[in-house]
């Protein structure tokens, strides 16, 4: 997969989720355990998550993996 297109897909879902939850970068990075840094630069796109982190972002917006993936799960 594609790290680039795989950034395109994640950061806008990532900060959609975000704000429909109604919570701050630094309350999401609180809650997933990482900086408030660390998910401007999700949100941007210029970084992607570790795997546990990954985890740790869908749990605190209550999300499913997928959700923050669309279309990924149609290869």
């Amino acid at each position: 997969m594609e790290t680039q297109r795989l950034s395109r897909t994640f950061a806008p879902a990532l900060r959609d989720h975000r704000k429909r939850a109604g919570i701050s970068q630094l309350e999401l990075g609180r809650l997933a355990g990482v900086g408030p840094t660390q998910i401007s630069q999700y949100e941007t796109g210029d970084a992607l998550p570790s795997l546990p982190v990954f985890l740790g972002l869908c749990h605190a917006l209550r999300c499913s993996p997928v959700d923050l993936l669309p279309g990924e799960g149609e290869r």
